[in-house]
């Protein structure tokens, strides 16, 4: 059980950095529905329990929504917008079954709003993965994955993923350097032009040193698809993360 009684709002990038969706968030005039701001009283329950080779995980949230919706006080005059945070009544339930090589996942949420001019929307992810071990003869593991994401709000979600599918892989050496390779491409099952790639791999170089490379590839042909404003947004990202 959570009670919550101060959060921060979210801040996001500025006008010349990279994943804007070409909008200008005005983050330092935030919109609140409740008077209290950011020291609204918020609540919170999860329940967790495992049976046999299912994991079960409840939850509850009533409060000032952590996710500003982005559309209601947008100007399209000025591709800018002011992110309002409305109050919301928030239940989930995620399940999880692990059998031999197999594991299938479900998330799921329904979201209710407290303000009529905002609509109250279910989504949903279910997913499954198989792992190969010991490919080829070999140390190395492929464990291969599918999602399908949707949202109710279909087009006017806030999410990219409102109706889609995912396949993908990952491949673990299982080496001294935690060498490891996920690789994944997603599909707008509504829009044939829309999915996105991405890339992420990573190695240690040795006790204190990490090298990872991450790609990133979006496209999109429909200016009413989410995706279309990150067209230009692809890029690739190489980097060394020092432990100390």
């Amino acid at each position: 059980a959570f009670l919550l009684p101060y959060f921060r709002t979210r801040t996001f990038v500025g006008e010349d950095s990279r994943l804007t969706g070409g909008i200008l968030v005005d983050h330092d005039n935030e919109v609140f529905q409740s008077s209290a701001e950011e020291t609204h009283l918020d609540f919170a329950l999860r329940y967790s329990n495992t049976i046999g080779d299912l994991g079960i995980g409840l939850s509850w949230f009533s409060g000032t929504s952590r996710e500003p919706d982005l559309f209601r006080l947008f100007d399209p005059h000025t591709l800018s917008t002011t992110p309002y945070y409305a109050l919301i009544d928030q239940f989930g339930v995620d399940l999880q079954l692990t059998t031999d090589a197999w594991l299938f996942k479900l998330e799921a949420i329904q979201r209710d709003h407290s303000d009529s001019q905002t609509e109250d929307f279910a989504a949903a992810t279910i997913g499954s993965e198989y792992t190969f071990v010991g490919i080829f003869g070999s140390v190395y593991d492929l464990g291969a994955l599918v999602e399908y994401s949707w949202a109710q709000r279909d087009q006017n979600a806030s999410s990219l993923f409102q109706n889609d599918i995912f396949v993908g892989a990952r491949l673990v050496l299982n080496d001294i350097s935690d060498s490891q390779l996920l690789f994944g491409f997603a599909q707008d099952l509504d829009e044939s032009s829309s999915h996105s790639v991405f890339v992420e791999a990573a190695t240690r170089l040795n006790s204190k040193l990490t090298a990872t490379i991450e790609l990133r590839y979006f496209d999109s042909d429909d200016p009413r698809d989410l995706l279309f404003r990150f067209r230009n947004d692809s890029f690739v990202q190489v980097g060394l993360e020092l432990y100390f």
